[in-house]
């Protein structure tokens, strides 16, 4: 019923909506020049985030009950015009296209990119064209048309978006082709609360609690943040009212850096405090405009406990490193497959104290990577991501075992431990728990 609602209110959308920001560009096969203009039941088109180097690809196929063309996929298509009489008008500089136009038929779906702008919207726009009249000395034909209802005439779809390492250049052809400066970082960037600058947290000391007594103060993540950078691939497919197949894979890599000061001059109870969000920030959105939408999200939580009673300074903490980890995950039956958190790389900071009684801490930092994903403005929609959940352990023990030369000494241990979990809509399921680290201990 969601998705049959969608589709009604869809269908009374003549023009795709406007997207105020885009990070793609339309590509065009490479020697499509003597191609044939015929129109098709498959529509597609192919976008790349880059021109001058690699970056995400994403293909979109429609395959369509009447007739239908994308001129984008033909290099000697080198001009469309829309004029306000809803004549739209092609220039081609190939004339066996201007003569293969008068086989088409009587009605045919057009696709035209937001690059050309027509009717002034920077927007993917769908139209049924017909009646066309050829000027073979301008080189041009004219079409008559009117808005179209496209999701009428889609029978089943897909879309594919893919890191692509070996992607050429994509050189502008004349002065009418329309090209997107692109002075962005092409991978995802992963950078939570982190100063390329100074090599540390943006924000440092934010509090794991707010307006407790004897707490806010005290118990801060004096230098926390996450860095690191991704690139993601997803598939969907389906007919109109059924997804018949939807993956998620995320490669990169990540670390995070977790540092835990104390400084209480009265006692600080037992308490737990609740998940706060620190941060989000929304990232640069991977769209094609009127086609398709993923708008990528960093948010942090935090939270922490105290066990025991504490009385003193302490500070200590570490950095977790997964370097060239690959998830991936069935958005249908939630089947996960993940490698790279099994051996991260650890770098423990220095444990230093004064205190004098048994402590029982953690601080816990959960970054996640959301992904909100939209298909021709609401056909096919997803909420998906994962979190890494990593909490940093300062624990008291005494007797023997410890490490310590005398068994009434009290020693102090850090670790830091954590698991990944996946989450799609509003189901969420853990996959992998990372092994207990040590991060040092000392004898007090």
């Amino acid at each position: 019923m969601f998705k049959l609602l969608i589709y009604h209110i869809l269908l009374t959308i003549c023009i795709v909506v406007a997207v105020t920001s885009a990070s793609f560009i339309a590509k065009t096969p490479q020697n499509s020049f003597n191609q044939p203009f015929h129109p098709t039941t498959k529509l597609s088109g192919s976008y790349a985030q880059s021109i001058n180097g690699p970056g995400h690809v994403a293909n979109i196929e429609l395959n369509t009950n009447i007739s239908s063309i994308n001129p984008d996929s033909f290099e000697y298509v080198q001009n469309i015009q829309c004029g306000q009489d809803g004549i739209i008008t092609l220039t081609l500089s190939n004339e066996a296209a201007l003569h293969d136009i008068l086989n088409w038929p009587s009605k045919v779906i057009i696709l035209i990119s937001d690059k050309w702008k027509c009717s002034g919207q920077s927007t993917t726009q769908f139209y049924l064209i017909g009646n066309q009249s050829i000027d073979k000395i301008k080189k041009q034909v004219n079409f008559t048309s009117e808005p179209c209802e496209v999701l009428k005439w889609i029978e089943s779809y897909s879309f594919d978006l893919a890191w692509d390492q070996s992607i050429k250049p994509i050189k502008k052809q004349n002065k009418n082709l329309y090209l997107r400066d692109l002075d962005q970082q092409t991978k995802i960037d992963l950078d939570i609360l982190f100063d390329s600058k100074t090599g540390s947290s943006s924000k440092p000391n934010f509090k794991f609690s707010i307006g407790q007594a004897n707490i806010s103060e005290s118990l801060v993540c004096k230098n926390c943040f996450t860095k690191g950078s991704a690139t993601i691939g997803l598939h969907v497919s389906g007919t109109l009212f059924n997804i018949t197949n939807a993956t998620i894979s995320i490669s990169g890599n990540l670390s995070i850096n977790v540092d835990v000061s104390v400084s209480a001059s009265v006692t600080i109870q037992k308490f737990s405090t609740p998940d706060i969000q620190i941060v989000e920030i929304p990232l640069t959105a991977l769209n094609v405009p009127g086609l398709f939408n993923l708008g990528p999200a960093l948010i942090l939580v935090a939270n922490a406990k105290v066990a025991s009673s504490l009385t003193g300074i302490l500070n200590t903490g570490g950095e977790i490193s997964f370097n060239n980890f690959q998830f991936q995950a069935s958005l249908i039956d939630k089947k996960t497959n993940v490698t790279g958190f099994d051996k991260p790389q650890i770098k423990s900071h220095k444990l230093s104290t004064d205190i004098k009684a048994s402590v029982g801490i953690s601080g816990t930092l959960k970054p996640q990577l959301a992904l909100d994903l939209s298909v021709l403005n609401g056909l096919v929609q997803f909420k998906t991501g994962i979190q890494i959940e990593s909490t940093l352990g300062i624990t008291a023990s005494i007797g023997n075992g410890t490490g310590c030369k005398k068994n009434n000494q009290l020693n102090l241990k850090s670790t830091l431990d954590g698991d990944l979990g996946f989450f799609v809509q509003s189901f969420k399921k853990p996959i992998f728990t990372f092994p207990s680290l040590d991060l040092g201990s000392l004898c007090l």
